[in-house]
């Protein structure tokens, strides 16, 4: 009796194994994908994008500032604006910028190895992705360098929080090592730890929330980049959307 039921249940066991098969070729496909686009582009190629925008925002390009377009192109030194509105760009698609209201940044670096900002002024949460092409990423303040590794971190003129991975930051009076959810300031006396307060504790929570989403968003369009062979993959082992999607979820 015990083999009978093993048999009936070959056949199941063996669709169930071909569809995890087949969503594992997928999430490897966009590696490969992912990690081919960004090692054939040029660096003339490479640059950044608005993913998002809301309010009153401003772009400065080509000599002048202008309303942003969604998915617009911007260049090196180009710089966005926001006073009411908030926005959200993407740098060679290895880092996520959510600008915050009243904040100006400047693109000062594309080159092939690091991405570097100006933060003029306000507030803004920067996600690295540390994806195969850039090794480092910093955000320059008035009154401070920020330089991090594969991190996500807020960063104002004269403060910074980390919510993962660690931050180089600080002037040349001094640099401190932020580690997961450590808070430094700067003023007279150099740069120190302070704690965290809880409406900072609360909006951690939030960005974190956000950032999901804007990774999310990021999956999408790469998986529509390749649809083709996501199609072929689906055909073969006869998977749907919501099989693929429910893997990624839980990823």
């Amino acid at each position: 009796m015990g083999k009978e039921k093993s048999s009936e249940n070959s056949p199941k066991k063996k669709s169930k194994l071909f569809k995890i098969i087949g969503i594992v070729i997928i999430s490897l496909i966009l590696v490969v994908a992912i990690t081919a686009y960004f090692l054939l582009k040029t660096p003339a190629d490479k640059g950044a994008y608005i993913q998002a925008f809301e309010g009153d925002v401003q772009v400065f390009t080509k000599n002048s500032w202008q309303a942003p377009v969604l998915n617009q192109e911007l260049s090196l030194n180009d710089k966005i604006k926001t006073s009411t509105g908030s926005a959200t760009l993407l740098l060679m698609e290895k880092a996520i910028i959510s600008i915050e209201p009243n904040t100006e940044i400047e693109i000062s670096s594309l080159a092939e190895n690091d991405l570097k900002i100006k933060q003029n002024s306000g507030s803004t949460w920067n996600k690295f992705l540390g994806i195969v092409g850039v090794d480092t990423y910093s955000v320059e303040t008035p009154n401070a360098v920020a330089s991090v590794r594969g991190t996500e971190f807020n960063i104002k003129n004269n403060s910074a929080i980390v919510t993962e991975g660690t931050v180089n930051y600080g002037n040349e009076k001094s640099t401190i090592l932020l580690n997961k959810y450590e808070k430094a300031e700067i003023n007279e006396n150099g740069t120190n730890k302070v704690e965290l307060t809880k409406e900072e504790k609360s909006q951690i929570l939030e960005r974190k929330k956000e950032t999901l989403n804007n990774l999310k968003s990021l999956r999408t369009s790469e998986i529509e980049k390749n649809k083709f062979l996501v199609n072929k993959v689906k055909d073969m082992y006869k998977l749907t959307d919501a099989d693929i999607n429910m893997y990624l979820e839980k990823i």
